[in-house]
């Protein structure tokens, strides 16, 4: 029982931005898994695609969200992100309502992740 409540805990509870996210709003056409990881204020795009691969922006804390400012297309896109320990609310004024993303835990994705940064 001490379990099942941790682990509900960790879908509703605020957690930490860091770490690797599969954003849902970064998704393409293709196969290609694009995740995202933010790490000391910046965000880093890890795609099959290399060309989109490497840095994508920054993210602040503002009134309660996280702030994530991406520049794409010649203009600068500010999404609201909010983290839970598993999942990640994403509202922006280009989505017609918030959308779901989730936190990448399992290590085969990571390292795969962390093999397709840019260096």
């Amino acid at each position: 029982m001490l379990v099942l409540c941790f682990v509900t805990a960790g879908f509703v509870a605020p957690g930490p931005i860091e770490g690797f996210w599969d954003p849902v709003v970064t998704r393409c056409m293709c196969d290609s898994k694009n995740l995202v990881e933010f790490r000391d204020g910046k965000g880093y795009m890890s795609s099959d695609h290399p060309d989109i691969r490497g840095e994508c922006g920054h993210y602040y804390r503002e009134k309660g969200a996280w702030i994530w400012e991406s520049h794409q297309h010649n203009r600068t896109t500010k999404t609201k992100l909010y983290p839970t320990w598993f999942l990640l609310r994403i509202e922006s004024d280009y989505l017609e309502e918030p959308v779901t993303g989730y936190r990448i835990l399992w290590p085969p994705t990571l390292s795969d992740a962390r093999a397709k940064l840019k260096p």
